[in-house]
């Protein structure tokens, strides 16, 4: 679709979004969601941003057990995947690089605690009382920055005076066994222990050929949480938590778990405008054949990943008379280790392994007002401490020669040697980050609110790199770089709100947003700059039909700077990945999300999300010579102005309807369809044959019978109907070899749940 026809779709849609706008209901909505978006427990329906709202029943029935299944009920995000990290995308705002060298642009919370590194966000889901979701820079009310949204997880708190329990099992394709638990027990008036826990397994969903027993994409995980919660009196309150998480088995690898081959034009020769050739060109692969299929491969080495997480915080309260206190201090330890068959053939050619660990502590203090006065404010500090590591190791496991085509090369004899390494590092990253934050909202009168918001942020990074090669293979510490830098910024966020009726809420904000730069270990330049985002908005929440209906409607325009590339420079038989300021990119969308009661117990639910985002003056290096080594130093680069952003559909729209039948003594079913539409999207900022995922649907379909009392329900699901294998991640390697990753295939299975 043409810029200039998307554009005419847009502002139509602008169109019916003001008519519908302008049309007041006269009924409150009957079942409010509340959120904490705006630091304060509020209607989802009085809160002036683009926010999603996904409660623990809502997870359930959608049978969302990780975070990147919330796509589909949430207008305007995507989600790649590569391995073990995730690639959220928001409005265009799409994560490129995952490494401990860059920050995410996309914030992660668990109970308002921010997680340094996407991986941490893989975590399963459980006993989840909320999931929101925010669209936009969100600077002035959170204590870490964040650039393109949030996605705040929140636990269930202990509950006083209460004893609770719920054990839960599923199983399911693929071998996969699933226990979740949890107990609520009072220990005193105002003290109570919640302690939940869950373990997960599967077989894999992608058939190793090679060795059945080792197929890729095995589930090996388990976690536990123990929560306290107190309240001494009526001014303090607050919530301790311990939580652990384990993952081991067999991943997906590093850059994605597949290789399609690569591009040559006539003369064999690697090029953009080539046609695919899917003889695998990697090293040590002795040519042969692509993989056979998004779900079937050929490995002789296992590709392994291990991870652990460790996390404790306490969040402390204290309402005192016309303001409230809070203290939010937090510890994590995580480590995640990555092991991958390099060569992606069944020839015993080469290995590669990726560890990241990351140490992170984070105090946050917030003094909000909590009077009944026309200002409502909030000003807060904020402090983190982040020291991540990573090592790349790359192993030859046999010296190779010509291969069986000359444009490969092929195992010859296995090693011998104990030096074999061929290329390794380890990049040490250190942050101290610094903010003082602060918004407040002026009632002009009984409709109208003014808000303006402010944000100081001062990033500190020392960066180390050594070179573990020399130190593995001979036993010596070399120091490659020893460098530090600072980046700080004043953020901002003004905006509008005014109540049209008691039932029609419209609102306009200007914020801006950064994500601070950061260093390469190899490429043209040691480090990168910030990024920078400017975003408007206007939107409007409306609760129609005496209340039975919730329609809630944003348009938006973000203008994108300095926005980063990821690249690959060759290094020996492999190759190393650097960031680069790419330039400029523009999205405008509007945002569509309505809850409709059309009769008793029948809901249908709608998200829906028109986007029109392109790249601006955007220079990258050409993918397809030798990774693109020469970015930046001419005769190699690529100019993608015109070009569409990675990640960022035209068209997605996803319609749920659920309707509960009463069957007297014998309790309830409830059949559950979701039924999602996805326009297509590139999967890489260079558009190029491997890179486009094509126009798709998935469909989920769930039956629940709940027993009379509740106590006691039954779950058979079957999840992509349509087995469409969807491809979320390319990216081109050593060699020039193109990686891909896929979401995964139909699932079906069965979940018994039992609760006091």
């Amino acid at each position: 679709m043409t810029s200039y026809k998307k554009t005419k779709i847009l502002l139509a849609s602008a169109s019916a979004f003001a008519v519908l706008t302008a049309t007041p209901g006269h009924a409150q909505v009957t079942d409010e969601i509340i959120v904490t978006a705006t630091k304060r427990a509020e209607s989802i329906q009085d809160v002036p941003i683009a926010v999603t709202a996904l409660s623990e029943s809502a997870l359930e029935v959608r049978g969302i057990t990780d975070i990147t299944s919330l796509d589909a009920s949430t207008p305007g995000l995507s989600f790649g995947q590569s391995g073990s990290d995730a690639r959220p995308a928001i409005r265009g705002a799409r994560t490129e690089s995952v490494n401990e060298r860059q920050d995410p642009v996309i914030g992660m919370f668990v109970d308002g605690v921010y997680q340094a590194r996407s991986s941490q966000a893989l975590a399963s889901f459980y006993d989840v009382q909320q999931v929101e979701v925010l669209r936009g820079p969100q600077g002035t009310l959170f204590g870490r920055n964040t650039f393109g949204g949030a996605i705040h997880v929140k636990t269930n708190k202990p509950v006083f005076g209460e004893l609770d329990y719920m054990a839960s099992g599923e199983v399911g394709s693929f071998e996969r066994t699933r226990f979740e638990g949890m107990v609520n027990v009072p220990l005193a008036e105002n003290l109570a222990l919640r302690v939940a826990g869950f373990s997960d397994r599967s077989d894999g969903y992608i058939t190793n050929l090679q060795d059945p027993n080792t197929n890729l994409g095995q589930t090996d995980a388990d976690g536990w949480r123990v929560s306290l919660g107190f309240e001494p009196n009526d001014v303090v309150s607050g919530v301790a938590r311990v939580s652990g998480w384990n993952t081991y088995g067999i991943g997906g690898g590093d850059f994605g778990y597949t290789v399609l081959g690569t591009l040559r034009d006539p003369d064999g020769v690697s090029s953009l405008n080539g046609a695919l050739d899917p003889i695998n060109p990697r090293s040590g692969s002795g040519g042969t054949l692509q993989d056979p299929g998004p779900y079937e491969v050929y490995r002789d080495f296992p590709l392994t990943r291990n991870g652990d997480a460790f996390n404790a915080s306490l969040d402390l309260n204290a309402d005192l008379e016309g303001v409230t206190l809070r203290s939010i201090t937090s510890y994590q330890d995580f480590d995640i280790y990555r092991q991958n068959d390099s060569d992606f053939s069944p020839a015993p050619g080469n290995y590669s392994s990726v560890e990241t660990a990351a140490e992170t502590f984070s105090q946050e203090f917030q003094v909000l007002s909590n009077g009944s006065g026309p200002l409502e404010w909030i000003v807060g500090a904020y402090y983190l401490q982040d020291e991540t590591s990573e090592d790349f190791i790359f192993e030859t496991l046999c010296t190779t020669g010509p291969g069986p085509n000359p444009r490969v090369s092929s195992c010859v004899a296995p090693s011998t040697s104990l030096g074999n390494i061929a290329f390794a590092a380890r990049g040490i990253v250190d942050t101290k980050s610094y903010a003082l934050f602060g918004q407040g909202t002026y009632q002009l009168d009984d409709r109208l609110g003014v808000t303006a918001g402010l944000r100081y942020s001062n990033d500190e990074k020392d960066f180390d790199r050594f070179d573990l090669d020399v130190l593995l293979n001979t036993g010596n510490t070399v120091q490659i770089v020893d460098e530090s830098a600072s980046f700080d910024k004043l953020t901002y966020k003004f905006g509008l709100d005014y109540e049209w009726s008691d039932d029609s809420l419209f609102y306009a904000s200007v914020s801006n947003g950064f994500n601070s730069g950061g260093f390469n270990t190899s490429g043209a330049e040691l480090s990168f700059g910030p990024q920078t985002v400017t975003a408007f908005e206007v939107g409007s929440k409306n609760s129609l039909l005496d209340g039975a209906m919730t329609l809630n409607l944003a348009a938006y325009y973000n203008d994108y700077k300095e926005l980063l590339s990821q690249g690959f420079i060759a290094t020996g038989p492999t190759v190393s990945v650097f960031s680069t300021n790419a330039g400029e990119a523009r999205t405008m969308g509007i945002e569509v999300e309505a809850d409709w009661e059309v009769a008793d117990d029948t809901f249908l639910t709608a998200a829906l999300a028109l986007t029109d985002g392109e790249l601006g003056d955007f220079v990258v290096g050409n993918p397809f010579v030798r990774g693109g080594q020469n970015v930046n130093g001419g005769g190699n680069n690529l100019q993608l102005d015109g070009s569409d952003i990675a990640l960022t559909p035209d068209f997605t729209a996803t319609i749920t309807g659920r309707k509960r039948f009463d069957i007297g003594e014998l309790g309830s079913l409830t059949p559950f369809v979701q039924f999602a539409y996805n326009s297509g999207y590139f999967t890489n900022d260079v558009n190029f044959i491997g890179s486009k995922q094509d126009a798709f649907t998935k469909t989920n379909a769930r039956l629940t019978w709940d027993s009379d009392d509740d106590r006691l329900s039954v779950a058979a699901f079957v999840n992509n109907i349509e087995n469409e294998a969807v491809l979320n991640r390319t990216v081109v390697g050593g060699q020039d070899a193109i990686f891909a990753n896929y979401a995964q295939p139909r699932s079906f299975g069965l979940k018994l749940t039992v609760r006091r």
